[in-house]
C-alpha cells in the first residue's frame, strides 16, 4: 500500500468551488470525478478541468484519482485526460472482466511513456458494480500490478440483482461485502467499503458505527460524498489509542520472553505466541504509517492556507 485509503472524497470536476477547498479537506484520497456526478451533456467538457482540479487536489498532500467513465466512447478519452505528474491513479467502475482491466494496463503504459512518467505509477482503482463483475472477482483483481484498491458500489450492485434492500436482505449483501474483502486480502490488495450504505451520509453517527464495524471485519477505508464523513473514516479506519499502547506493550513482552528462550507468553490473562505477536507489530507498524500520513498532510494544507491567504 503507497498510501493509506481510510477516507476516500469524491466531487464533481467540475466544481471549481469544491475541488479549491478540497486541499483543505484532509482525505486520505481526492476522487475528481467525471462520472456519476457530471451531467451526461457536460461529459467532454468536464475534461478541460482535470489537469488544473489536479494540481489544485494535490495540493494538500492527498492523492489524487480521477473516475472515469466506464463506456467506449469515453473512456479512453477520460483516461487520456487525466495524465499528469501528480495524479495517483484511474478509479475504474463498473468493472466487470479482467481482459478489460488489461485494456486500460496496456494503455496507461504508452501514456506513462508519452508523459515521461514512471512506468506503472499511475495506479487503479476498481469499483465491482455489477453480477458479471462479482463473478469475475478474482480474475480481476489478478488482472494488473497497477490495482491498489477494490469496493462494492452497493448502489448498482443491488439493481443489477434486482434485490431489495430491506431488512431481511440486508445480510445477504453483507455476506458479498465479505467476499470481496477477503479477495483483496488474497491478492494484497486494500480493501474498501463499509457494512451498510452511505446513502444517509449526514447520519454520523450511524456512519461511524458502520465505519467502525467495517475497520474490524477488515476494511482499510471508504468513500464519501460530504467532507463531514472524511474525518470520522480516518479515525475509524486506523487502530485507536488503545490498541496501539496494548500492542507496543505486547511486543515488547513478547520479545522479552523470545530472548529468554520462551515462544508463548501470558499476557493479561490470555495466551500469547508468534501470531498475536506478528498482528500487534502490524497494529504499530500501520499507526505509524496513519501518523506519518497526518503530518505530511498537514504540512501541505498549511502550505496551501498561505497561500491562498497570499502569504
Amino acid at each position: 500500500m503507497l498510501h493509506p485509503h481510510r477516507s476516500r472524497l469524491i466531487m464533481p470536476v467540475i466544481n471549481e468551488r469544491f475541488v479549491q477547498k478540497s486541499p483543505l479537506r484532509n482525505a486520505d484520497i481526492i476522487v475528481l470525478d467525471l462520472e456519476d456526478s457530471v451531467p451526461h451533456t457536460r461529459k467532454i467538457e468536464a475534461r478541460s478541468y482535470l489537469l488544473n482540479g489536479i494540481e489544485i487536489a494535490s495540493k494538500g498532500g492527498s492523492a489524487v484519482y480521477v473516475r472515469v467513465n466506464n463506456s467506449e466512447d469515453l473512456l479512453w478519452g477520460d483516461i487520456q485526460a487525466s495524465i499528469s505528474p501528480r495524479l495517483t491513479g484511474i478509479y475504474v467502475p463498473k468493472v466487470e472482466s479482467a481482459e478489460q482491466i488489461e485494456e486500460i494496463d496496456n494503455f496507461l503504459t504508452n501514456l506513462e511513456v508519452q508523459h515521461k512518467l514512471k512506468d506503472g505509477s499511475i495506479q487503479i482503482a476498481v469499483l465491482i458494480e455489477t453480477a458479471k463483475g462479482y463473478m469475475n472477482l478474482a480474475s480481476i483483481l489478478q488482472s494488473s500490478k497497477r490495482i491498489q484498491s477494490v469496493s462494492l458500489g452497493a448502489e448498482d450492485f443491488v439493481e443489477d440483482l434486482q434485490m431489495k434492500i430491506n431488512n431481511s436482505t440486508a445480510e445477504a449483501l453483507k455476506n458479498i461485502r465479505m467476499q470481496i474483502c477477503i479477495a483483496a486480502r488474497a491478492y494484497n490488495i486494500v480493501p474498501m467499503g463499509l457494512m451498510s450504505s452511505i446513502t444517509n451520509y449526514t447520519d454520523l453517527e450511524e456512519i461511524a458505527d458502520s465505519a467502525r464495524l467495517a475497520y474490524e471485519h477488515g476494511f482499510a477505508g471508504n468513500s464519501c460524498v460530504h467532507p463531514s464523513n472524511v474525518e470520522i473514516f480516518n479515525n475509524a479506519f486506523m487502530p485507536n489509542d488503545e490498541e496501539v499502547e496494548e500492542a507496543k506493550q505486547l511486543v515488547e513482552a513478547f520479545e522479552k520472553a523470545v530472548r529468554e528462550g520462551l515462544a508463548a507468553i501470558k499476557f493479561k490473562g490470555k495466551m500469547i505466541d508468534i501470531p498475536h505477536y506478528e498482528k500487534a507489530k502490524r497494529i504499530h507498524a500501520q499507526y505509524e504509517i496513519y501518523r506519518q500520513y497526518e503530518d505530511m498532510k498537514k504540512e501541505a494544507r498549511m502550505h496551501y492556507e498561505y497561500q491562498l491567504k497570499g502569504v
